[in-house]
């Protein structure tokens, strides 16, 4: 497997523990989607409480970021508000590029 991020990249399913799923299918449950695995057809997810806390930073990240970069703006400071705010969109693609890597769990029932 080549580590060039997202050419050839492939994830295991966890249930049948092929690598199957692909990079597009990866980052759609780090969007709390729910994903087949095309070899086994079984759903699986991203793991909820790793989600939730990538997802917790990343709200953390805007808000806080965010209004120190608009406070700083409103008070006739635009170099430190342009510096929070590239922060932020930094913070941003970090928690982004991090998404990626949180570890798929197999959902129990298959139901649909």
């Amino acid at each position: 497997m080549a580590f060039c991020f997202g050419v050839g990249m492939r994830f295991l399913c966890p249930h049948c523990q092929a690598s199957t799923l692909g990079l597009q299918a990866k980052l759609g449950a780090a969007l709390w989607g729910i994903v087949r695995c095309p070899d086994c057809q079984k759903r699986c997810c991203a793991q909820p409480l790793v989600l939730g806390a990538l997802y917790f930073l990343l709200v953390w990240d805007i808000l806080l970021f965010g209004y120190v970069s608009f406070v700083n703006y409103k008070t006739h400071d635009p170099i430190t508000s342009a510096v929070y705010l590239s922060v932020m969109v930094a913070g941003v693609a970090i928690l982004g590029f991090f998404a990626a890597y949180v570890p798929l769990v197999a959902m129990r029932s298959d139901t649909d």
